[in-house]
């Protein structure tokens, strides 16, 4: 395939936004659709995360050549999960972070060291694999996003084909760059809980922090058409007591994580609805969206996920109120540990399922055994 012919057709991008232990479910919708749409190898060329999601776009564009390969490694990453491969856990480390974050002072940088998940990636993410598919067409882009400390803003880290051009708006900015480690541990340092990474100058955290725009990194990117597979759980609250400590968290990280996408989403529809006015001139052009969220509530697969923590760790959420029924959105966010991700990998794979016929709308394909099995739009 021309590099001409690359660039004219229609581009698809998946987002994953943010979530913390929730975005196994998100492998899980993709593997669903990998094993559903059997007849096209990557249906994807534009992969972009933020947060948790950015370790999932990690892996799945270092196997850009194919989502089945790509979501099987990281469904194993997920299924085997332990608490231990994202941070320290054991007692004395972890209760000597959170003595040095309550009485610490300036010197204090986070409660949790997350060391283990750099180790981890390691074993998963290639960054010369990405720089092979960018340069033979077989992935156009792939985006992780951070907040900077420095400039108050939402920072998109790309990577991809070559006429894709750097962007500058308000309190968001896309930088070019090849995509390292340090800018995946950046996108998953959750303000507080771990320590903010340097980039060149620089302190990045987490990138669903400051992130105004989730979608608008893979339209700079090129996509035409945009998966969303987000972590949010709509769920209320039955009991309307004055909310714990805990509990006011658990919204706090549902801000962060989730309100923006909605009203990104919501903001594509509207400016299709002003394109498919013919008699309205606009320089915008139309992209079709697909969300998909989970199906159920998250809180009751969270209620086994208190238990995997350390003893210090349990031990100081239950003072906060996050072992408590009113903290177990937070405890959902915090489980890294195949207690809570295989059930999620469960339930994103029913969902994915049941999105198949929206997915093959979305993405446009048409296939037979003779076609290239890979793009074959």
């Amino acid at each position: 395939m021309s590099e001409n012919s690359h660039n004219q057709r229609q581009k698809t991008a998946v987002v994953l936004p943010g979530g913390g232990a929730r975005n196994a479910y998100q492998i899980g919708v993709l593997r669903a659709i990998s094993d559903g749409i059997n007849d096209i190898q990557q249906p994807f060329d534009i992969f972009c995360g933020s947060s948790a999601g950015a370790l999932n776009v990690a892996i799945l564009a270092t196997h850009a050549e194919s989502l089945s390969k790509g979501t099987e490694v990281a469904e194993s990453l997920w299924a085997g999960l332990k608490m231990g491969d994202v941070f320290d856990t054991d007692n004395f480390t972890s209760m000597y972070g959170l003595l040095r974050a309550t009485l610490g002072g300036r010197n204090a940088q986070s409660v949790l060291n997350n060391a283990p998940l750099r180790d981890l990636l390691e074993q998963h993410y290639d960054a010369d694999a990405i720089e092979r598919h960018i340069a033979t067409n077989t992935l156009t882009g792939i985006a992780v996003s951070a907040s900077s400390y420095g400039h108050a803003d939402s920072v998109t880290f790309f990577n991809g084909a070559a006429h894709i051009e750097p962007w500058q708006r308000s309190k968001r900015r896309g930088i070019r760059t090849s995509i390292g480690l340090d800018h995946l541990i950046a996108s998953t340092a959750i303000p507080t809980i771990f320590k903010a990474v340097e980039i060149n100058g620089d302190f990045y955290g987490d990138g669903s922090l400051r992130q105004v725009s989730p979608i608008a990194a893979p339209i700079h990117l090129g996509a035409d058409r945009i998966l969303v597979i987000s972590v949010g759980d709509s769920e209320q609250e039955d009991d309307l007591k004055a909310p714990s400590f805990g509990a006011l968290a658990g919204h706090m990280l549902d801000s962060i994580f989730t309100e923006r996408v909605d009203a990104d989403l919501e903001r594509i529809a509207q400016i299709n609805h002003i394109i498919a006015d013919r008699e309205h001139r606009t320089k915008f052009r139309h992209i079709d969206t697909l969300h998909i969220k989970p199906s159920r509530s998250l809180f009751s697969l969270a209620k086994v996920g208190l238990d995997a923590f350390p003893k210090s760790i349990r031990w100081a959420l239950r003072m906060l109120g996050v072992g408590r029924v009113d903290g177990r959105s937070v405890a959902s966010y915090l489980t890294f540990d195949q207690q809570l991700t295989r059930p999620l990998l469960a339930l994103g794979y029913a969902d994915g399922l049941r999105h198949l016929p929206q997915v093959r709308k979305l993405i446009g394909h048409s296939c037979n055994q003779q076609s290239s099995k890979h793009h074959c739009a």
